[in-house]
């Protein structure tokens, strides 16, 4: 389980029970010449900072 806290928001949670660490080739995309599932990982947050209106997740 990955879990991650933010010193600007101390309540903020976010976990998922796909990754744990790292992404696997269930997540990796399929195109552009990598062979992946494309599968996208259960992603769970709570307590967001108030505002919050989206969550954008960026993976390279």
């Amino acid at each position: 389980m990955l879990t991650a806290t933010c010193s600007l928001a101390e309540n903020f949670i976010l976990t998922s029970k796909d990754l744990g660490g790292q992404l696997s080739d269930q997540q990796v995309f399929s195109g552009f010449g990598c062979t992946g599932k494309n599968i996208l990982p259960q992603i769970t947050w709570k307590n967001a900072p108030a505002g919050t209106k989206s969550f954008a997740v960026t993976v390279y």
